[in-house]
């Protein structure tokens, strides 16, 4: 199921950074009221602080993707074997 949601998000173009291309930065809702101005200003300076990926960090970040990929794999497995033993598949 998938429901609707609404958030305000920020999106930095031009980071200014070899590594990255864009930024995206989702408002919490109790800030959404804030000046437009303020948010982006404080938005591009995080992304200015933000520094190249430290080799922990790129580990860590690879061996999420691939446990997110084995899950995706897994429940697509998942389905497909229930699906063809309910008869969905004709």
């Amino acid at each position: 199921m998938i429901k609707g949601i609404s958030k305000q998000i920020i999106e930095v173009q031009d980071t200014q950074s070899q590594y990255y291309e864009k930024a995206y930065f989702v408002v919490r809702p109790e800030f959404s009221a804030m000046e437009q101005a303020l948010l982006e200003r404080e938005a591009r300076r995080i992304v200015r602080q933000a520094g190249a990926p430290s080799r922990f960090r790129k580990t860590l970040t690879k061996q999420a993707v691939i446990a997110a990929a084995g899950t995706v794999f897994l429940i697509a497995g998942g389905v497909l074997a229930y699906g063809s033993v309910s008869g969905w598949f004709g």
